[in-house]
């Protein structure tokens, strides 16, 4: 049975991250909050804000996962210029 294709198998994946997202009771309605909480989450971080410790800041991941979280907030910023909120 041949693999479908990365593209394909990347879309289908971002489809649950987005209804994932829809479920969360995200705290902002500022669409770039709403995407950094969500990151924070997917993450597994206690915060995105910088504490000034090296060890608290400086995190590492993967390109496959940073590319996720960039899609992620690429999708959530198209939707909400489609819908006019931005």
């Amino acid at each position: 049975m041949a693999k479908k294709p990365l593209e394909s198998r990347v879309n289908h994946k971002l489809k649950g991250v987005v209804k994932a997202l829809e479920k969360m009771q995200l705290p902002s309605t500022n669409p770039l909050d709403a995407v950094l909480e969500a990151a924070r989450i997917d993450l597994g971080w206690e915060t995105m804000k910088d504490r000034g410790v090296d060890r608290l800041d400086f995190h590492e991941v993967s390109t496959f996962r940073m590319r996720k979280l960039l899609r992620m907030a690429y999708e959530s910023g198209l939707n909400d210029m489609r819908e006019g909120r931005v």
